[in-house]
């Protein structure tokens, strides 16, 4: 294990400790929702229809015989939540045990907006929901297909929500950044994506009634608090690109234009995140800041670079947001942001495998410093900061066709009334293309486009290798 890769298990080795996981059980104030043309008001989940089994919830086409669709709303009481920490994680967990009927359409999960302590009653008809397009009223997206065609294919097993994602544990902590409390109500609702009324599918989960299958949010409280992502966004060299399902590609990713598989469509793309500037009390400071996401690239890797760019009081774009050369320019040659690191997936090596990414020690250093600077600048909590990952060349004159895939991106901070040591400004690195016909010196061994002490050094540390057949007449 390198060095760096030790320094990652440390880093998150002095997270855990300053983090720990609790549960939150599934309540009977649980209701199911049905279309409010055919229902005035919840029902009381007791029965399962069909079975008549107490231990059970269900959703969808509950109703055979009218196919109403039917939405279930889960009920959780919030926790206390320490002062000055925050929620880092969560996940949501249900014990899934079978779908009755045919299949025709997909569920999504949403977190709804708090209720408070003595709310009732605490679920109405107007938080049914069922429809084709993102539910734009007091609900937040966490999931989508939550149940789709493949896994109901698999009944009598634990389900969860993505691990990777950190939509349930932000939904949490909003409530609490809205004014929520201990004891204070969070509601979930499982609703059928699909309108269409063409067959009856039940699908049934084990409900509160069963202490041993209860479902359950599992999260995580930390000191460290997590800055809000808004929306991001692909810039490429001709303007601005779709991001679908979470999912932001650097490079050239667009395969449209062009059918030899090595052209594809250069148009050179670079993500763009913009984050919520974190809220600070009077004399606090950004001790440290460490963005993290899972990270895959394919079928080529090239070197990537992170920038922080200057804060704006929205989270739309501009077009000098979109930057593609060598990192850290000297002093005149206006990157249009701040180096924070260089070629920052070196260690991701297989291509077509997704990786948890750390930023390294002093990238966590260049991101606190820049969060600060922003807020010496005049950013407030109303204000968006911007990330920016880009490759240091144009492909299209290389020939070459590569694509990283980002998903899951976040900034954890930790907040004190001391401000870090910033490191001082990083040296300059070269783009170095590694295409079909781009030239390389014969010598260069590390592959960084020139022949220095580098090359040599590598080369003395192989020095009478020998990996020849058979070795006992060749290699001694």
């Amino acid at each position: 294990m390198n060095n760096k890769k030790i320094l990652l298990v440390l880093i998150m080795i002095l997270l855990a400790r300053f983090s720990y996981a609790q549960v939150m059980l599934a309540q009977p104030e649980t209701r199911h929702l049905y279309d409010p043309a055919t229902s005035t008001e919840p029902l009381v989940c007791e029965l399962n229809p069909q079975t008549n089994d107490p231990n059970v919830w269900i959703y969808g086409h509950t109703w055979p015989t009218t196919k109403r669709f039917g939405a279930l709303v889960i009920a959780f009481k919030l926790p206390q939540l320490p002062e000055g920490y925050t929620i880092k994680t969560a996940s949501f967990n249900w014990f899934y045990v079978e779908a009755l009927g045919t299949w025709s359409g997909d569920h999504d999960l949403y977190g709804l907006g708090y209720r408070p302590a003595g709310t009732n009653p605490l679920v109405t008809i107007n938080d049914y929901y069922v429809g084709n397009t993102v539910d734009t009223s007091d609900a937040t997206l966490i999931q989508t297909n939550i149940t789709n065609t493949q896994d109901i294919k698999a009944y009598n097993e634990w389900r969860k929500t993505d691990p990777n994602s950190k939509a349930i544990a932000s939904y949490i902590q909003a409530q609490y950044d809205n004014g929520a409390k201990a004891n204070d109500w969070i509601l979930l609702r499982i609703n059928r994506r699909s309108i269409s009324k063409s067959t009856a599918i039940r699908h049934v989960i084990k409900s509160a009634r069963d202490p041993n299958f209860a479902p359950y949010i599992e999260f995580e409280m930390t000191p460290y608090k997590t800055c809000t992502i808004a929306t991001p966004y692909v810039l490429r060299n001709n303007g601005l690109d779709t991001v679908l399902n979470g999912k932001i590609d650097i490079g050239c990713c667009d395969i449209t234009g062009s059918t030899d598989p090595n052209l594809k469509d250069f148009r050179d793309g670079v993500a763009i995140f913009p984050f919520k500037i974190p809220q600070l009390k009077p004399g606090e400071r950004v001790i440290s800041a460490n963005l993290s996401c899972m990270a895959m690239y394919y079928p080529n890797k090239e070197q990537i670079d992170l920038y922080g760019l200057s804060f704006r009081n929205t989270p739309d774009y501009v077009s000098s947001d979109y930057w593609i050369n060598f990192y850290a320019p000297l002093s005149g040659e206006n990157p249009n942001g701040t180096p924070i690191s260089g070629n920052i997936f070196s260690d991701v090596n297989v291509a077509g495998i997704s990786y948890p990414w750390l930023l390294d020690s002093e990238g966590q250093q260049r991101l606190a410093c820049y969060i600060n600077n922003q807020i010496a600048a005049g950013a407030t909590s109303n204000s968006y900061m911007f990330l920016r990952m880009n490759h240091r060349y144009a492909m299209a004159p290389y020939k070459k066709y590569h694509r990283t895939e980002i998903t899951s991106p976040y900034i954890e901070i930790l907040v004190g009334t001391t401000a870090p040591v910033c490191p001082a400004a990083p040296d300059s690195e070269p783009a170095c293309p590694q295409p079909l016909d781009h030239h390389t010196p014969f010598a260069d061994v590390n592959n960084d486009c020139k022949v220095d002490m580098g090359d040599l050094s590598l080369l003395f540390e192989n020095w009478l290798e020998c990996t020849a057949e058979p070795s006992e007449y060749y290699c001694f």
